[in-house]
């Protein structure tokens, strides 16, 4: 069994949550007598949202190098970069270890193709979404359009995502109500299915998941990927 690393670059609710759910899911296949080895390295939120907010994504890469290196010594059979966003720069990190990262952005984009979904709709962060390096991935190898919100819409999204989940794992009632009216926009504007490329929005599924329409959950997809390749006999 390979022993995982986890880098924590968004918040500390994201590593709490990757860790409890990959250990959830192990329980689920293989009962509550095993679980992985896993190295964590959680790093200061208001660093990466430094280098975010600036745009400077070679700072942040040289700010999560380093950690990268460290985990990769601590003896991680790979490393899992437990944010969305910060997969912008999986592939200098990527130059820099030797041990493979595995890139949520393809398990995600896989799922899609393997799914039949086409056209889905795209709900993260602004600094994600305005970048754009996400939905250019999807369309290059996996979707044919990837829909976004409005620019008001982004920029609440991005409040509720940052301000209340990133730290709290909770919202407001409006906020959540605010999310659905967005899947409610993007569903009206023909996407087949909606992908959430935030950690953070994991915590509102249960109201998310009652809109008719596919959820690809980017942590779960994420998980899951993970687990088996854990399990999975090197060759």
């Amino acid at each position: 069994m390979k022993r995982i690393g986890l880098i924590g670059a968004k918040g500390w609710c994201s590593p709490s949550l990757y860790y409890n759910k990959i250990n959830r899911y192990f329980n689920q296949i293989r009962g509550n007598k095993i679980n992985p080895e896993t190295i964590i390295y959680t790093v200061n939120y208001r660093e990466i949202m430094k280098f975010q907010k600036e745009g400077d994504w070679n700072a942040l890469a040289n700010f999560l190098i380093p950690k990268a290196i460290k985990i990769e010594e601590a003896g991680a059979d790979f490393l899992v970069i437990t944010s969305n966003t910060v997969h912008k720069i999986i592939d200098k990190i990527q130059a820099d270890i030797n041990i493979p990262i595995i890139n949520i952005i393809d398990v995600v984009g896989k799922k899609a193709k393997y799914s039949w979904c086409k056209k889905p709709g795209l709900l993260a962060n602004k600094y994600l979404i305005k970048d754009g390096f996400y939905q250019k991935k999807l369309e290059e190898k996996y979707v044919e359009r990837v829909i976004l919100p409005d620019e008001r819409e982004i920029e609440e999204l991005n409040y509720i995502i940052i301000d209340e989940l990133a730290n709290k794992s909770n919202t407001h009632f409006s906020s959540r109500l605010y999310i659905n009216n967005i899947i409610n926009n993007l569903v009206n504007s023909g996407v087949d299915s909606i992908i959430l490329a935030s950690i953070e929005l994991t915590s509102l599924i249960d109201i998310i998941a009652d809109s008719d329409v596919k959820i690809l959950n980017s942590l779960e997809l994420h998980v899951q990927e993970i687990v088996h390749y854990t399990l999975k006999k090197s060759l």
